[in-house]
């Protein structure tokens, strides 16, 4: 944390990224903390995530799944697969 600090003290403003909204953080987090809920193909391709895990998850945690929730939350499942399936590593 004490680099992202100095770092934001030392580059201009404009250069850094800009700062999500707290609800969008909230969801940003839940996503690290379901990273770990992928449907993998057999030969080894990402299928998605595992929603009943997900529905757990979000339980156990406490987070609240709303429809805006789920659209982020599905908004970046589709660029993970993109990303994973079509060799961007």
């Amino acid at each position: 944390m004490k680099i992202a600090q100095e770092i934001g003290e030392t580059l201009p403003e404009e250069v850094l990224p800009p700062k999500l909204p707290e609800s969008v953080q909230e969801i940003v987090d839940f996503f690290h903390k379901i990273n770990t809920q992928w449907r993998i193909a057999p030969m080894g391709g990402v299928i998605g995530l595992d929603y009943m895990a997900v529905i757990e998850i979000a339980r156990i945690y406490e987070f609240e799944l709303t429809t805006f929730a789920m659209d982020v939350i599905r908004e970046m499942e589709r660029f993970y697969i993109e990303r994973q399936n079509n060799g961007s590593r």
